[in-house]
C-alpha cells in the first residue's frame, strides 16, 4: 500500500432479527390445536437448544450432589446445600420434560387440564379488579 492511498475501512451492515408476535386470536384452543403447538414446539431448534442447556444444568448438579463438592472450587458442599442441589435438579428435570407431560396428560384425559398459573392470559384479565375470596 502506497503512502498516497488511504486504508479502507470495512463497513459491516448489521441485519435485524424480527420475532413474530402471537396475536390473541391465534393461540391454540382446544385439545386438538394444544396437542399440534406441544407437539411443533417440542420439534424446533429453540426447545432443542432449551433442552441442551437444562441437560448440561442437571448433569452439573448430579456431579455436585454425587462428589459434595463444587466442581469448580473444590470447595465442599453442606447436607442442606446437597438438598437445594436436589431440588434444582428436579425442577430442572420437569422443566425439561413439561411439554411431553403435558401432552401426556391432554392424550389420557381428552381435555385441557385446569391451569394454576397465577399470571393473567388474556388482555382482559389484566383489565379486571381482582377477585375477592
Amino acid at each position: 500500500m502506497s503512502k498516497s492511498q488511504k486504508p479502507t475501512k470495512k463497513v459491516v451492515k448489521k441485519s435485524k432479527v424480527v420475532i413474530p408476535q402471537i396475536k390473541q386470536e391465534l393461540l391454540p384452543v382446544g385439545v386438538e390445536a394444544v396437542s399440534v403447538a406441544l407437539r411443533s414446539l417440542i420439534a424446533s431448534a429453540g426447545w432443542a437448544e432449551i433442552k441442551r442447556i437444562l441437560n448440561e444444568n442437571i448433569k452439573y448438579l448430579e456431579k455436585c450432589i454425587l462428589d459434595r463438592k463444587e466442581p469448580v472450587t473444590g470447595e465442599s458442599i453442606t447436607d442442606a446445600d446437597i438438598e437445594i442441589l436436589r431440588t434444582k435438579r428436579f425442577l430442572n428435570i420437569d422443566l425439561r420434560d413439561t411439554p411431553e407431560n403435558y401432552l401426556k396428560k391432554l392424550e389420557q384425559e381428552g381435555e385441557i387440564p385446569e391451569s394454576y398459573d397465577p399470571y393473567f392470559q388474556t388482555v382482559e384479565e389484566m383489565s379486571l379488579p381482582p377477585k375477592k375470596g
